[in-house]
């Protein structure tokens, strides 16, 4: 009810696709880098890539210490404008979500694991895991906001079996 709001609309179906490659190298007995790929298409126009390189190192006989950052970048949709001028009923499709603009990010981060042997043969494996990470997403259309800073915390508990 609000003057100049309109509701949004998109396509009612979307098809994506994704590839990715992955590698990863050793550098001496106790670290590794690895490197990750993704390339996104879909039939709205959204194109992105994301790189995501790590360097981890074994601490101890059962801690992991990584160190990662990831790049981010994609073409906005087909049916995305900054601004829509005309009347709400000149256009077929009208969107507000700045997920579908053009934008990037760079993220930072560092993640410990630490795994627990548990049982008789070690067979179960209790994993405790920190991270926490930095981002900057840069939006390039989206009227109002330019840029958004993001600072995260995650602890994580896994129960393998093996």
């Amino acid at each position: 009810t609000a003057d100049y709001c309109v509701p949004e609309s998109h396509p009612r179906t979307r098809m994506r696709h994704a590839v990715g490659a992955q590698e990863r190298t050793a550098l001496g007995k106790y670290a590794s880098l690895g490197l990750k790929y993704r390339f996104y298409l879909d039939d709205w126009e959204i194109m992105s890539h994301t790189v995501d390189p790590e360097l981890s190192f074994v601490l101890g006989e059962h801690g992991r210490l990584a160190l990662t950052h990831r790049f981010y970048t994609q073409r906005s949709a087909y049916f995305y404008l900054p601004r829509y001028i005309g009347e709400p009923g000149e256009l077929r499709y009208l969107t507000r979500d700045r997920k579908l603009s053009t934008l990037h990010n760079n993220q930072i981060g560092l993640t410990y694991d630490h795994e627990f042997p548990l049982g008789a043969n070690g067979d179960v494996v209790l994993t405790m895991g920190l991270r926490a990470s930095v981002t900057r997403i840069f939006y390039l259309a989206y009227v109002g906001l330019r840029q958004v800073d993001v600072v995260e915390a995650t602890a994580s508990l896994d129960l393998n079996w093996r």
